[in-house]
């Protein structure tokens, strides 16, 4: 639910996919997450698109700029900063609480964020 706010969803999830990233699975039509072993996890859907953003980019270094621009629609011209920050740091907090130590955020001021998994250290444990 998106409790009326605009979301550039368009080249972020199709609503028919799930995407895996090492031990993360992104649910596009539910707007969860699956970390191995079995955790579920709800997100709104700023929540979601930020970290479908970060994960699809793994151990790359994005900009609050660039997730600004690339999650948050400006096509009425209003500045939704302060939203973009608390969304983002919330979804920090929640994966970096619930990511079983296989998935998290990194904080990298003053450059940005970087999604991380142990998935390339931890394969045999998924059978991957």
């Amino acid at each position: 639910m998106n409790n009326g706010k605009t979301y550039n969803s368009t080249n972020l999830c199709s609503y028919d996919h799930i995407f895996i990233f090492g031990p993360l699975s992104l649910d596009c039509y539910r707007h969860r997450a699956y970390i191995v072993p079995n955790t579920e996890i709800l997100f709104s859907s700023g929540e979601f698109y930020t970290l479908h953003l970060l994960a699809a980019r793994e151990d790359i270094i994005l900009s609050f700029e660039q997730i600004y621009n690339a999650v948050w629609e400006r096509e009425d011209g209003n500045d939704r900063r302060d939203e973009a920050v608390k969304v983002v740091n919330d979804l920090v907090k929640k994966i970096n609480t619930v990511g079983n130590g296989f998935v998290w955020i990194e904080n990298n001021p003053p450059r940005g964020f970087t999604f991380r998994t142990k998935w390339a250290h931890n394969r045999e444990k998924w059978g991957g």
